[in-house]
């Protein structure tokens, strides 16, 4: 059992003068305004602190005669060791807490001991904390609703914990308000010499301020909470919702069942200031959730809107077992991400609710119950999802369908848990919204007031008077009543990896690795190689990238004959940087004296933060048009007009090697060349037949290209239909425009933006167009198949690594 010190008496001044202090009775120190008084009130407050063990005592004063009392302590305000109250309504809104507080220690005791103290020595147990209110003030002067409450709160606050010193003038009728209220009165006859000196004050705060941040809290450990035995695995059925484990509210465990139709409580929201324990509550929540429910009872979406590091260690990556709950995982997700997974998540619903209609259910409950089928639960854990309201573009569309998630989906069994640091400022969301209303759970970590109000409602500021590692649980919509202060489990991860592993051992033959999406991940065309060659010898297509989706499939396009069929890339393939913050050749491979042989060792070198998107398009859009071609009848004419560093760093030389490899040798042209392979091109059309090879002219670079020909214009009108088609990429609209001359612009069907200014892309595509240009993204614009932009992840530029898969799956070896 553990030992906790506290200064129930203490022994003043040089005399040792008894006093009962810390969760036994109030001291009424009689003021006479010499530093005497002062003294002796900065000698109870300091053996009050040392007399009890680090950070289990707060001292809150009110120093409303300004006799300085407070001063020597200063050093501990930066461990929230000290509170300064300075108006007179300062300390009533304190009273009302302090009430608050109270009856919270009381729920808490439940009756089994009479005090605190009593309670924390029978059990052993750091529950709730201790309080020393010091109060240097005429007490008659306050208000008479201040010292109404004060008199009720020094007649219960020492059995829960809260001491009061009172440094004030004694009145008359002292005996009938205090005296009764286990108050010790110190008088100015008092013979008591004072024992301390401001510097000892000074000196001992700062060694007890070293000691807390050394100390060790008693943590409660997941397995307090959660029992991880194997006999427990799995036991749960999430017919009437799912419970999970949060920590220890005194001797009780704290669960929370969300999704039931009994309690009504569907969704919950959780808050925390960096570094109060947001991301171990989490860890939590889904592990006890996951040791409950099998991977048939209950599936997990997680969206991390950070830097996605705790999430990443449930996929796959550099390891084979997986948390089996999880089928979508977004580690660094953007606001396309998350967007996906709600429209993924409304067709689930969708689906559910006619399955459920057909059956003349209205829930998922009444299903289960009437069919004894098994559907799961989906929990959908959201971290920062104030982030996805960060782009204004897409705010209004990101609450609309978060509000249309939680007020709906609930009926499905699908439920979310929305996570933030911050949802008091610089979001897009009113506390009256949708989203807020259908989410009664509120669970708040330390923060400050405004976000403490934001999260729980406005006048609960309980979360504002936290330590580390506690957290309020509230399951009525913030309602003060319903506040439970409670220390929440510790995640030791290995505790908790092991029980993945035993998940994973128990699920891998029934489960799939989650779908993992990372925003900031280069994916290259290989990830597509098998859909691609699936249907090899069908109509042509273009592989672009991959869509921001659950599952995240290709984007492929139709490129057949048909009219318009040209593809347009707009705007940098890549960030700018400084020449010599890269060496080419060490990139490469390439370099004075290097063999062709020597090209092919880029693969694993080729710098991933320098590739050119634009680069990659054209590369893959060839290749893909290469392999599905299993007649041999098309000719690939490239004119590459990029610099020969930009060439290197994407490995335009492996490029025109594997192109020959597969069958398709590329006819290169240089840039004075390219007006006269345009013109001939152009005059060819009238005469070409059905059995003419297709012609594919790809233009890298075109923004250099000063006199493209007149005739240029007819051939990317009529040439589609006539099985010639062009693939090119300009930095600037403006020079595109002028090369395919007025009124030719609409003969790309297919346009791709890559880091264009929005007012450029929605001169291309229209005025309501919305585009945030960033790093490994691309927005494509099909007029004839697609009914909006799409934003993809472009596959970049081809590598060895690449080519030898694409090869694998070609040909077999």
């Amino acid at each position: 059992m553990a030992t906790l010190n506290v200064a129930g008496r203490i022994a003043l001044g040089r005399e040792g003068l008894p006093v009962d202090a810390v969760g036994r009775g109030n001291i009424w120190l009689e003021e006479d305004y010499g530093p005497r008084t002062v003294q002796i009130a900065q000698e109870i407050m300091l053996k009050s602190l040392l007399g009890t063990d680090p950070g289990e005592l707060e001292l809150v004063v009110f120093d409303y005669n300004l006799r300085g009392v407070a001063a020597p302590f200063a050093g501990l305000q930066a461990d929230h060791l000290l509170r300064v109250l300075i108006t007179e309504k300062e300390l009533g809104d304190y009273c009302v807490k302090l009430e608050q507080h109270i009856h919270g220690v009381h729920t808490v005791i439940q009756g089994r001991q009479r005090s605190l103290l009593d309670f924390r020595r029978a059990t052993g147990k750091r529950v709730e904390s201790y309080i020393l209110v010091v109060i240097t003030a005429d007490m008659y002067m306050l208000n008479d609703h201040t010292k109404e409450l004060m008199s009720i709160l020094m007649a219960a606050g020492p059995a829960a914990g809260v001491t009061f010193l009172i440094v004030s003038p004694t009145p008359d009728d002292a005996s009938v308000m205090f005296l009764s209220n286990k108050c010790h009165v110190i008088t100015t006859n008092t013979s008591l010499t004072p024992n301390v000196s401001a510097n000892t004050i000074i000196d001992s705060c700062a060694d007890l301020a070293e000691r807390f941040s050394k100390s060790t809290m008693d943590p409660v450990l997941f397995e307090d909470v959660c029992d991880t035995s194997p006999q427990a695995m799995w036991t749960g059925n999430s017919s009437d919702g799912v419970t999970f484990d949060v920590g220890m509210y005194g001797l009780e465990t704290t669960r929370v069942t969300i999704g039931s139709n009994r309690e009504q409580l569907h969704n919950a929201l959780i808050t925390g200031a960096v570094g109060q324990g947001k991301s171990n509550l989490i860890a939590v929540i889904l592990h006890s959730l996951c040791q409950r429910y099998s991977p048939r009872e209950l599936e997990l979406y997680l969206l991390d809107f950070k830097e996605g590091v705790t999430l990443r260690q449930y996929a796959n990556i550099d390891h084979q077992d997986y948390l089996p709950h999880v089928r979508a995982l977004g580690l660094e997700s953007d606001v396309e991400f998350g967007m996906a997974v709600l429209q993924h998540l409304y067709a689930v619903y969708q689906r559910r609710m006619r399955l459920f209609k057909r059956h003349s259910c209205q829930n998922i409950k009444q299903y289960r119950e009437s069919t004894g089928a098994v559907v799961s639960r989906i929990v959908v854990v959201i971290d920062e999802f104030q982030m996805m309201l960060d782009d204004k573009s897409m705010a209004r569309d990101v609450v609309a369908m978060l509000s249309k998630s939680t007020r709906l989906f609930r009926a499905a069994g699908i439920h979310f848990i929305l996570a933030s640091q911050t949802i008091a400022s610089g979001i897009e969301l009113s506390k009256d919204s949708d989203i807020f209303a259908q989410t009664p759970i509120r669970i708040a970590h330390r923060n400050s007031i405004r976000e403490s109000e934001a999260t729980l409602g406005l006048g609960n500021t309980a979360a504002a008077d936290l330590h580390m590692g506690q957290a309020i649980v509230n399951l009525d919509y913030g309602a003060i009543a319903s506040n439970r202060k409670v220390a929440v489990a510790w995640a030791d991860d290995a505790v908790l990896s092991r029980l993945r592993r035993n998940w994973w051992i128990h699920a891998r033959d029934f489960t799939r690795p989650p779908y993992v999406y990372d925003g900031t991940k280069v994916i290259r065309l290989d990830a597509a190689s098998a859909e691609m060659l699936a249907t090899r010898g069908g109509r042509p297509e273009l592989f672009v990238g991959e869509r921001i989706s659950v599952g995240g499939s290709s984007l492929k396009l139709d490129f057949g004959e048909d009219s318009g069929r040209n593809m347009a890339v707009f705007g940098a393939g890549e960030e700018q940087f400084d020449d010599a913050d890269i060496d080419v050749d060490e990139v490469t491979g390439i370099g004075p004296g290097a063999t062709d042989d020597a090209s092919d060792a880029d693969a694993d070198a080729q710098d991933e933060e320098h590739v050119n998107n634009a680069i990659g398009l054209l590369q893959n859009a060839a290749i893909a048009l290469a392999l599905r071609n299993t007649k041999g009848n098309a000719q690939f004419i490239v004119c590459d007009l990029t610099d020969a560093d930009a060439a290197k760093r994407n490995d335009m030389n492996g490029f025109y090697q594997f192109m020959e490899s597969i069958g398709f040798p590329v006819q290169r042209v240089e840039g004075k060349a390219l007006g006269a392979v345009v013109n001939d091109l152009a005059d060819s059309l009238t005469s070409r037949t059905a059995d003419d090879d297709l012609v594919y002219l790809i233009g890298f670079g075109l923004d250099k290209v000063a006199d493209m020909p007149k005739s240029f214009g007819k051939l990317v009108k009529d040439g589609p239909a006539k099985g010639v088609h062009v693939l090119g990429w300009w930095m600037k609209t403006s020079v595109f425009e002028s090369h395919v001359g007025f009124g030719n612009n609409g003969y790309f069907d297919i346009k791709i933006m890559l880091r264009l200014d929005e007012r450029e892309v929605q001169r291309q595509l229209g005025p309501f167009t919305a585009w945030k240009p960033r790093a490994n993204r691309a927005l494509v614009a099909d007029s004839t198949y697609l009914s909006e932009p799409v934003t993809v992840i472009p596959y970049t530029p081809v590598n060895l690594e690449t080519r030898r898969r694409i090869t694998s799956a070609l040909f077999g070896y």
